[in-house]
């Protein structure tokens, strides 16, 4: 299991940020980095739960056809408004290099005018490669923070 950093700075406040970070409509717009992704489940409250599938833009089939589809719920553990987001999440899977828990922590601070927001996310199984993983956060933060700058 890894542990993956990234983070960004964007041009609105920690309030605007932390309400995207727990809108289930706008985590199914900006969390899915290549794709669309589906909110089952969405309670941004400390014990709440959420359930997500995403569907990825490639394919990773052989036939070229079969679009990936990932799955996966969790929970809210830590809710601080305006400053951080702790949740524990876990893939649906049979596979077990993907399996098991991991926990993504998201801090807000600010700097200037706007807010950085840091990602921590920990217990990152062997099956996905933390380069990867990292260059997923950052394309979906990067899609936050377009969406954060058009609300401020």
């Amino acid at each position: 299991m890894a542990t993956t950093r990234t983070g960004i700075d964007i041009n609105a406040p920690r309030a605007v940020v932390y309400q995207l970070l727990l809108d289930g409509d706008a985590v199914k717009a900006w969390m899915m980095p290549d794709g669309t992704s589906e909110v089952h489940r969405f309670e941004p409250k400390e014990g709440g739960t959420f359930s997500i599938t995403t569907t990825y833009d490639a394919s990773t089939d052989a036939s070229g056809t079969e679009p990936q589809h990932d799955a996966y719920y969790g929970r809210f553990t830590t809710l601080i408004p305006d400053e951080k987001i702790v949740e524990v999440l876990e893939f649906v899977t049979e596979k077990p290099d993907i399996s098991g828990a991991q926990m993504v922590a998201f801090t807000l601070s600010d700097i200037g005018n706007g807010t950085r927001l840091d990602i921590e996310h920990t217990g990152v199984p062997s099956g996905l490669s933390p380069a990867d993983n990292e260059a997923s956060w950052q394309l979906a933060l990067t899609k936050l923070r377009a969406m954060a700058e058009g609300r401020a």
